[in-house]
């Protein structure tokens, strides 16, 4: 009886230290798995950042595309007269960035003071990322808040917002 009292006990004690090892385990772990994940997905938006950059200074619309969601995405402006806000879709501003670009290409001085610089990254759920860009083309310069979807695997840009820093 005694024995029996004792491998029941043992059996009780080895379950309650596995499920310590595996609560254990699964909080060293995990942060290390989502936090790599959040460093490669971080890292691929950034090629989507890079990519507007690269299209919009050069009117590539092949690369526009890359970095953008022409689906459903868009870009909100707000009017002049700071009342109202425009929504422009992005599969008819793209073409207009493209062009604008050919027309009037920047400058070798614009180019080489154009720039970004990312100011704050966030991610949500591993399938959605906030994004503030400090951007410079040319002599105009914005702060852009861009929201990316992961769609499909890809990341695309679904919407800008804006102000001009000048």
């Amino acid at each position: 009886m005694h024995s029996k009292v004792n491998s029941i006990n043992l059996r009780r004690n080895s379950f309650i230290g596995f499920l310590f090892l595996f609560f254990l385990a699964t909080v060293i772990l995990s942060p290390k798995t989502i936090f790599a994940q959040n460093e490669k997905d971080q890292k691929l938006v950034e090629e989507k950042i890079q990519a507007y950059f690269n299209g919009y200074l050069t009117g590539d619309l092949r690369i526009l595309y890359t970095a953008f969601d022409t689906t459903s995405g868009g870009m909100h402006r707000l009017m002049p007269d700071g009342k109202n806000d425009t929504l422009i879709h992005f599969r008819d501003l793209l073409p207009i960035w493209s062009t604008r670009a050919k027309r009037t290409p920047y400058s070798e001085s614009d180019l080489k003071a154009s720039r970004y610089k990312i100011l704050k990254f966030e991610q949500f759920r591993g399938s959605l990322a906030i994004v503030s860009v400090d951007i410079q083309f040319g002599a105009k310069s914005y702060i852009d808040v861009l929201s990316l979807y992961k769609i499909n695997g890809e990341w695309k840009i679904v919407s800008k917002v804006f102000v001009t820093n000048n």
